[in-house]
């Protein structure tokens, strides 16, 4: 298999396709914690991506 390198740097081009590296121990707890803050704060939102996009920021 030829390894593809990048024209400017020389270092190998990254597959987009590949898959991502799982979350931290610490995002799992944040997260766990932010997502009950968040209910209370916002007791309407039944959306799972934007309680996820607001521990994001």
């Amino acid at each position: 298999m030829k390894e593809l390198l990048s024209r400017k740097t020389g270092k190998a081009v990254k597959d987009p396709n590949e898959p991502k590296r799982p979350g931290s121990a610490f995002f799992f707890v944040f997260m766990e914690e932010y997502r009950e803050q968040y209910e209370n704060e916002n007791p309407k939102n039944k959306s799972v991506a934007a309680v996820g996009k607001a521990g994001g920021d």
